[in-house]
């Protein structure tokens, strides 16, 4: 059975440039990296003209639908015991930061509504 409780998770961290938001992600990222657990970071501005789902696939190299590789990336989460964690920083930057206020919502629906975004 599960360490924890099944829970939803979206996490949206906002504050004043310089304090410190992206050292915290990447700091995060690392720390998980290191201890070899699913983590993948992404920049807001890596994110242009195509769709999310287009970018984080390709960006990984991952062949088969954005679905499919939830589905993916949340197993390996469940078989070394840990959450699957995907992280997007600096969506307030760059010309691609009023994209964001479209996809965002978009994202996370999609997160819930393959039950990505729970722990089990």
């Amino acid at each position: 059975p599960p360490l924890w409780p099944t829970v939803s998770i979206s996490l949206i961290i906002k504050g004043e440039a310089g304090c410190g938001k992206s050292h915290l992600l990447g700091d995060v990222a690392s720390k998980r990296i290191d201890d070899g657990l699913p983590t993948l970071l992404f920049l807001g501005t890596d994110f242009a003209e195509e769709t999310y789902e287009t970018t984080i696939t390709s960006k990984v190299g991952f062949v088969g639908t954005f679905r499919e590789f939830l589905s993916s990336f949340n197993q390996i989460g469940t078989q070394v015991g840990s959450r699957a964690l995907l992280m997007i920083d600096a969506l307030n930057e760059g010309p691609q930061a009023v994209l964001w206020k479209d996809r965002l919502s978009g994202l996370i629906k999609s997160l819930k509504d393959d039950g990505i975004d729970k722990l089990d």
